[in-house]
């Protein structure tokens, strides 16, 4: 990532996915593009789908101009496999990109709650380009559904203990 130092960029890489490699902005504009037009397999990008994209996008230090070109992206446009080409890996990596494609995608999808038949056939169809096969595909399914309980948990906790309606003042 040309825009970040290197060893912050593979920090946050470390800290997400346990590895140190990150992905070069054209890699990271066309994944986030057809994660975003996953989530949006069911007919409508949800808020709270656009709104876990754009936090997960931010958390792990997605180049500014990527975010902005993923938002303005409109996810109707291109076909999922379409976006996916557009990944310059070599070969031997492209299915451990498929299935961070895939993992994403499926944090995105059910963000509001619910993997619509659109989107599942969507990451079906991800992870079918990708090279990432069914058996991974639901168990990363069964691993999202927990993060987003545990997510709910650790919120629920978090904000227990704030007397009313606090807001920053900024807010």
């Amino acid at each position: 990532m040309a825009d970040q130092e290197s060893g912050y960029a593979g920090a946050v890489q470390h800290l997400w996915y346990g590895h140190q490699n990150a992905p070069n902005s054209s890699d990271y504009e066309h994944a986030w593009k057809a994660i975003k037009a996953v989530a949006a397999c069911d007919g409508d990008l949800s808020e709270p789908e656009r709104l876990y994209l754009v936090g997960k996008m931010s958390a792990i230090a997605t180049p500014p101009d990527v975010i902005e070109k993923v938002l303005a992206f409109d996810e109707g446009s291109s076909a999922v496999t379409a976006l996916l080409d557009g990944i310059q890996v070599p070969a031997e990596y492209r299915v451990g990109v498929g299935t961070w494609v895939v993992y994403e995608a499926l944090s995105v999808a059910m963000a509001d709650g619910e993997l619509a038949d659109g989107e599942a056939e969507a990451v079906k169809a991800a992870a079918e380009r990708m090279g990432v096969n069914a058996g991974t595909v639901d168990a990363l399914t069964y691993q999202v559904r927990q993060e987003a309980s545990l997510r709910e948990r650790r919120i629920e906790l978090l904000n227990s203990s704030i007397q009313g309606d606090f807001r920053f003042e900024h807010e």
